[in-house]
């Protein structure tokens, strides 16, 4: 399906592969992109390596643990079992609780672990945006940029929502403008979910 024809005077954006026979580049994922990542996985390893043993210190950190257990546990989202609650989203405790039943209940290296690949794969969807929206030198300058930002480096590693929620804040932000692009309901519906 298609999105409808837009107004005189309304430009979209050519579809991804026009812009790439533009600009001269090829559709492969450059050797640069790759070396990025790979020492942006190595510098992420470090750090979760870092935090073994450490404790949730912060509050934040503590109360989305304690969710997660409830989850698992009960099934139930709430402080305690039979006592609901509506102060803190439930996606990232959903998540917490699902690497808990895969890897043990409070493990949070295997959090931190799974949060290290999330931010991988978002540095890749920045590029993938940078790519579609300027050109692969700013993709990857932006991807660089993402990967070795110092705050996001160190969220990694702390039971908090930062992680999840740029990588799916990211991807939205890049199937609005693949919807646009390509004119299609599919990137649309992507977007939305």
């Amino acid at each position: 399906m298609q999105l409808p024809a837009t107004s005189p005077g309304i430009s979209v954006a050519k579809p991804l592969t026009d812009i790439s026979r533009r600009q001269g580049t090829s559709p492969r994922v450059p050797s640069a992109l790759v070396f990025l990542l790979m020492i942006a996985a190595g510098v992420r390893l470090a750090l979760w390596a870092g935090f073994v043993g450490h404790p949730l210190t912060i509050v934040d950190e503590q109360s989305y643990n304690g969710l997660a257990l409830q989850l698992l546990k009960t099934g139930e989202y709430g402080v305690a079992p039979g006592k609901l609650t509506s102060l803190r989203p439930p996606l990232y405790p959903a998540f917490v609780a699902a690497v808990y039943w895969v890897a043990g209940t409070e493990n949070y290296q295997a959090v931190r672990l799974c949060q290290a690949v999330i931010s991988v794969l978002t540095g890749c969807l920045v590029f993938l945006l940078g790519k579609t929206l300027l050109s692969s030198r700013a993709a990857l300058v932006l991807a660089a940029m993402f990967l070795f930002y110092p705050s996001l480096l160190g969220a990694n590693n702390l039971l908090l929502t930062e992680c999840l929620f740029t990588a799916l804040l990211i991807g939205g932000v890049l199937a609005i403008v693949r919807a646009m692009q390509e004119q299609s309901f599919l990137f649309l519906g992507i977007a939305a979910v």
